[in-house]
């Protein structure tokens, strides 16, 4: 079976590239990571894109709270379900 990248680990890596992990997700991307070689290559991919949009818009310009922007996402898509 070929290996995937889960939604959570998708989820912790946004997280991470935006800098809103806690130690307790950090250490589960740990082991993700460390676990699945096509998840460490998804990671290394997102946070070049995400390294190279940075030189375009200032971190201090653009700074995104993952988690509220997450749950505003998966109230959208419930609604769009209803």
């Amino acid at each position: 079976m070929k290996e995937q990248v889960s939604n959570r680990c998708k989820i912790l890596i946004t997280k991470k590239i935006a800098d809103s992990l806690s130690e307790k997700e950090q250490s589960e991307l740990n082991e993700y990571l460390t676990s699945n070689s096509i998840a460490k290559q998804y990671f290394a991919e997102l946070k070049r894109i995400w390294d190279s949009t940075n030189t375009l818009v200032p971190n201090s310009i653009f700074k995104i709270d993952v988690s509220e922007e997450w749950v505003k996402f998966i109230q959208s898509l419930k609604s769009k379900k209803s």
